[in-house]
């Protein structure tokens, strides 16, 4: 299987600015994941997207 970039778009607890964040994974679940794990006191907006 081929790794794929994916751009996550999350929001720090007090800051109301988005960031974004890349992560490479081979499926987009797996880099939520990998997100969710990298970064517990983040908010995920939304799921991953390829690009």
């Amino acid at each position: 299987m081929t790794m794929r970039k994916w751009e996550i778009r999350y929001k720090l607890q007090q800051q109301g600015k988005y960031f974004f964040r890349t992560v490479e994974a081979v499926y987009q679940h797996e880099a939520n994941k990998i997100f969710d794990a990298e970064m517990p006191n983040a908010i995920r907006c939304g799921s991953a997207r390829s690009i």
